[in-house]
C-alpha cells in the first residue's frame, strides 16, 4: 500500500468515525472517565487520610472495581444518548453527578476493607448493621452514602439554575439514582441489617427497564411513563431507610423493620408504574 493510499484510508476512516457519532461519545466517555477517576483519587485520599485501614491494597481494589462499575455505566448511557442523537457535553451538573458515583465508589471501597479488617475501628453487629458504639469512625458509612445521596438534590438544582438541563445529564442521574440503590440494598443486606427481600429494591429499576427492553423488542405496546409525586417520595424513603440502618443509631431489628417498611410501597409503585407502561392498567 502507498503512502497516498494509507493517507486516504485514514481520512475515510475519520470521516466514517464523524458521521457514525463514535468518536463523539467516546470522547465524552473519555472525559467522564477521567473526571470521575480524579474525584475518586480526591475522596479516598481524604478517607485515607482520616482511616487507617484504608491504606490497604483490599481498599484499594474494592474502589477499582467500583469505579469500573461506573464508568461502564456512564459508558452506556453516553453510547445510548449519542445513538437517540443527541451529542451533548459534559455539563458542571454532569460532573456532580459523577461525583456521586466517586463517592458511592469508596463507600463500596470502605465497607469492603470492613468486610476483612476487624480491627478497623469500625463495630459491627454480629448479623446486624453497623454499630451500636458512638465512636466516630463507626458514622464513615453512613456519611458516605448520605453524601451519595445529598448531591442527588444538587446536580439537577444546578443545571435547572444554570440553564444546563440535557438529556445526557437527566440520564446519568437517573442510571446513579439507580446504582445508589442497589449498592445500599446490597449494603444493608450484607451486614444483616436488612432482610434479603430488600434487594428487590435495589433490583427493581433494572428488573423493570428490562421487561420494558423485552415488550419493545417483540413489539409489543409501551406507554411513556406519567409524572408522579409518591415516585419521588418513595425513593427518598428507601434511601433514608438504608441511611439509618448503615448509621450507629439503629439496631438490627430496628434496622430490619425500617428498611422492610420503606420497601414495601416503593416496590409497589414500582409495579404500579410497570402495569401503566405496559398497557395493563390505564393511567
Amino acid at each position: 500500500m502507498t503512502p497516498d493510499e494509507r493517507s486516504a484510508d485514514d481520512v475515510e476512516g475519520r470521516r466514517w468515525l464523524a458521521e457514525s457519532g463514535i468518536d463523539a461519545w467516546v470522547g465524552r466517555w473519555l472525559e467522564a472517565a477521567t473526571v470521575l477517576v480524579v474525584l475518586t483519587a480526591l475522596v479516598a485520599g481524604g478517607v485515607t487520610i482520616g482511616w487507617r485501614p484504608a491504606r490497604t491494597v483490599t481498599f484499594a481494589g474494592w474502589i477499582g472495581f467500583a469505579v469500573a462499575v461506573v464508568v461502564i455505566v456512564a459508558g452506556v448511557t453516553i453510547e445510548r444518548t449519542a445513538r437517540g442523537g443527541a451529542s451533548e457535553p459534559l455539563t458542571i451538573a454532569s460532573w456532580i453527578t459523577l461525583a456521586r458515583g466517586a463517592i458511592l465508589a469508596c463507600f463500596v471501597g470502605v465497607l469492603g476493607s470492613i468486610a476483612t479488617a476487624p480491627g478497623s475501628g469500625v463495630e459491627m453487629l454480629m448479623g446486624g448493621g453497623v454499630a451500636t458504639g458512638t465512636a466516630p469512625l463507626g458514622w464513615l458509612p453512613a456519611a458516605l452514602f448520605a453524601a451519595a445521596g445529598l448531591l442527588d438534590g444538587v446536580d439537577g438544582t444546578v443545571a435547572r439554575r444554570a440553564s444546563t438541563e440535557t438529556d445526557l445529564g437527566a440520564r446519568l442521574d437517573t442510571e446513579l439514582d439507580a446504582l445508589t440503590t442497589l449498592v445500599g440494598t446490597v449494603a444493608v443486606v450484607a451486614l444483616g441489617a436488612a432482610s434479603i427481600a430488600v434487594l428487590a429494591v435495589g433490583a427493581a429499576r433494572y428488573l423493570y427497564a428490562g421487561s420494558l427492553w423485552w415488550r419493545r423488542r417483540q413489539g409489543r405496546p409501551v406507554r411513556d411513563l406519567p409524572s408522579s409525586r409518591v415516585r419521588a417520595g418513595v425513593s427518598a424513603a428507601v434511601l433514608l431507610g438504608i441511611w439509618l440502618a448503615l448509621a450507629p443509631i439503629t439496631t438490627a431489628e430496628q434496622s430490619v423493620l425500617l428498611t422492610t417498611a420503606v420497601a414495601v410501597p416503593f416496590l409497589a409503585n414500582f409495579l404500579w408504574d410497570w402495569l401503566v407502561v405496559t398497557t395493563r392498567v390505564s393511567r
